[in-house]
């Protein structure tokens, strides 16, 4: 009984030489580079659970090209609701 497809031995890797791979530095957000800014969100029209979500984005900094996980980037948000007339 034989196995079907290739066998183990007449698979081929592709060969790479470590000279063709470019090697890119990894961005690492040092804590004197991180600005915080005030951000006002505007609540009115919006479901409670999207609301939860943008909040917490702009909390924990994820919106930011400069998002570490590790640290605090995230922006000051401040909530308006303006008032129903009926």
């Amino acid at each position: 009984m034989t196995a079907q497809g290739p066998s183990a031995t007449s698979r081929t890797t592709p060969h790479v030489a470590f000279t063709d791979l470019t090697i890119m530095p990894t961005h690492s957000t040092k804590t004197a580079d991180i600005q915080k800014k005030w951000v006002l969100i505007d609540a009115s029209g919006l479901v409670v659970g999207r609301l939860a979500v943008i909040v917490a984005m702009r909390l924990r900094g994820k919106h930011k090209p400069s998002y570490t996980p590790h640290m605090d980037d995230g922006d000051t948000s401040s909530l308006s609701t303006p008032k129903r007339s009926s």
